[in-house]
């Protein structure tokens, strides 16, 4: 397997192809690469359907250009104008310069000839995310994100973050297994303070596994065993980007945050942390909120 330290792993990727040995071809191509979460469509009407269901959450867009129904240039003129920032790299066996300058028109990211190889498709897609999300490529370490939780993070989340890190040993994200048991070990006292996501794939979904007493209390909801996206928008809307970043970046994310809870605003510190599994695939966040004056 290609090495993929930025985590192109934990990528979401709608793959658009008619030609059924092509399609698996590419999927094969994309997983020899880490990509696992693939989700296919054979046409772009299809591909539009699952796009506008998801409400248009993919990392990229792969497709073809010539399939039936619709294709490739006409799908990606309808994403650009549900989506305009959506990343879309459009794979042509015609590489003719009226089919390249109409793809252009709509702003394709890049395009590929086929056939090609794992190399090649890893650097297309290397630097289109990099040119629509630098800040994913800059890391945790030595970002502003980071000066300012150590300048101005809460003790308690500093606590966690130090255990958290400890516990990671050689590795660059630790396991669940590494930091148990949560509620006998070094930071027993935050729990109430703490919540534990877990992460499924395929489609990707977060649900809450463990959530402090206190952080129930404030939220005045309980969202053990519940999915966020069940929750209603205002909380989605500050939850889920937060733990979609983590997942993304395989680094921890510190945020000073506002929303609303029990008719009130509450304003509250929030770090979350990546956990990764023996195959490196993100599958837990681990999260401390503290609420500040």
């Amino acid at each position: 397997m290609i090495c993929l330290g930025w985590g192109k792993v934990q990528l979401s990727v709608l793959l658009v192809e008619d030609d059924e040995f092509a399609m698996r071809l590419a999927r094969r191509v994309l997983e020899q690469l880490g990509v696992h979460a693939v989700t296919t469509a054979y046409n772009g009407v299809d591909a539009l359907d699952i796009l506008r269901s998801r409400s248009m959450e993919f990392d990229l867009v792969i497709s073809d250009i010539w399939m039936p129904e619709m294709n490739g240039i006409e799908l990606l003129r309808e994403i650009r104008l549900l989506a305009p920032n959506q990343p879309f790299l459009m794979l042509t066996g015609d590489a003719t310069e009226a089919t390249i300058l109409t793809a252009q028109e709509f702003r394709v990211d890049g395009y590929l000839i086929k056939p090609f190889s794992p190399g090649q498709l890893d650097h297309k897609i290397t630097a289109i995310l990099a040119r629509h999300d630098p800040a994913r490529f800059s890391g945790w370490q030595n970002s502003g994100e980071q000066r300012q939780f150590q300048s101005s993070g809460h003790a308690d989340l500093m606590r966690l973050y130090a255990y958290w890190d400890n516990r990671r040993g050689a590795r660059s994200i630790p396991s669940l297994t590494d930091l148990q048991p949560l509620d006998g070990g070094e930071v027993a006292d935050l729990m109430p303070q703490m919540l534990l996501v877990g992460i499924e794939a395929n489609p990707m979904r977060i649900r809450y596994e463990m959530v402090g007493a206190k952080l129930s209390g404030a939220i005045g909801r309980d969202l053990v065993g519940k999915y966020v996206d069940e929750q209603p928008f205002w909380f989605r809307r500050f939850a889920e980007p937060a733990y979609r970043a983590v997942i993304r970046s395989r680094g921890p994310h510190f945020r000073f945050v506002r929303t609303i809870g029990n008719f009130s605003i509450i304003k509250f510190q929030r770090l979350l942390l990546p956990l990764a599994s023996q195959n490196q695939l993100i599958d837990w966040v681990l999260g401390g909120i503290v609420r500040v004056e």
